[in-house]
């Protein structure tokens, strides 16, 4: 009779541990359930973060050469070569529009005479060519229009005072928000070369 108890104990405690192991399995598979997908989200947004900071990144450092290439030609404008150069293009536009009533063609690609007669322009011009190469990481990185989508803004000062002020703004799409876009800035200072120096 005790080895009969004994056993029925012994069947008892079996299926315990078997009612135990299933309850624990379904609560791992629950756990499981509710934490990976958190995990999966949470990771996603690092490696979404280290893209932006990347953007940014790529974004500055042209902003940056821009600067110092504006500053550059600065140089001329504020030799009395650029003020003649300045004198003369007036004067050569007033001529042509007077004969033919249109705005003289002058050369766009010559940086020098773009930054003395259309320095906003020039800033947009020398931006545009520092990130040409960088265009299609852009877009892939979710810059807005890619690098034509990074302009200058009206804080852009390019001849006031000693400083070369650039600064421009860009957007980024944000994944997973439909269509959402956050604004991002990027600022350069730098002094500007001058003939007194």
């Amino acid at each position: 009779m005790r080895a009969f108890i004994r056993a029925c104990a012994a069947r008892r405690a079996r299926r315990h541990a078997a009612r135990v192991v299933r309850r624990s399995e379904g609560y791992l598979v629950l756990e499981a359930a509710l934490a990976i997908p958190l995990y999966v989200f949470f990771v996603l947004a690092v490696m979404q973060l280290v893209v932006f900071a990347t953007a940014q990144s790529t974004v500055t450092t042209a902003v940056n050469t821009t600067a110092v290439e504006l500053s550059q030609h600065s140089y001329i404008r504020s030799t009395e070569v650029g003020q003649d150069v300045q004198h003369a293009a007036n004067l050569l536009d007033q001529l042509v529009s007077g004969l033919s009533g249109k705005a003289a063609g002058l050369d766009p690609d010559n940086p020098v005479l773009q930054t003395t007669l259309n320095p906003g322009k020039a800033a947009d011009e020398m931006l545009r060519k520092h990130l040409e190469g960088s265009d299609k990481g852009l877009r892939t990185m979710g810059v807005v229009d890619g690098a034509d989508g990074v302009r200058a803004t009206s804080q852009t000062s390019l001849f006031d005072g000693d400083k070369l002020v650039l600064d421009v703004e860009y957007e980024l799409s944000v994944p997973w928000m439909f269509d959402h876009t956050i604004t991002m800035h990027a600022h350069a200072e730098t002094h500007r070369w001058e003939a007194d120096r």
